[in-house]
C-alpha cells in the first residue's frame, strides 16, 4: 500500500525539483491530498519506521516530506500576498 499512495505524491517532489511540475500547480490541485496523508499520525510513524529499520532507507519518501514542506511555504506566502 505504500508505494501506491506515499509513491505518486513522492513523484509529485521529484517533478517540482527537476522543473516538470510548477509548486503553484502542485499546490493547486494536489495540496489538501500531501497535507492530509503527510499530517496523519499513523502514516507518519509507518515512514519514520521505514526510515529507521534493520534494512533502512533513510531517504525513504523525502520528496514526499520536501512537497509537503514546499506546499505548506507555498501556501503561507499566498495567504500572506
Amino acid at each position: 500500500m505504500d508505494d501506491v499512495l506515499f509513491g505518486h505524491i513522492d513523484d509529485l517532489g521529484t517533478f517540482e525539483k527537476r522543473g516538470v511540475l510548477d509548486i503553484s500547480f502542485i499546490y493547486k490541485f494536489f495540496d489538501y491530498y500531501v497535507e492530509v496523508i503527510w499530517e496523519n499520525k499513523e502514516i507518519r510513524k509507518y515512514i519514520e519506521w521505514q526510515r529507521s529499520g534493520d534494512e533502512s532507507d533513510s531517504d525513504v519518501y523525502d520528496n514526499f516530506e520536501y512537497i509537503y514542506n514546499k506546499c505548506k511555504s507555498y501556501g503561507e506566502a499566498k495567504r500572506k500576498k
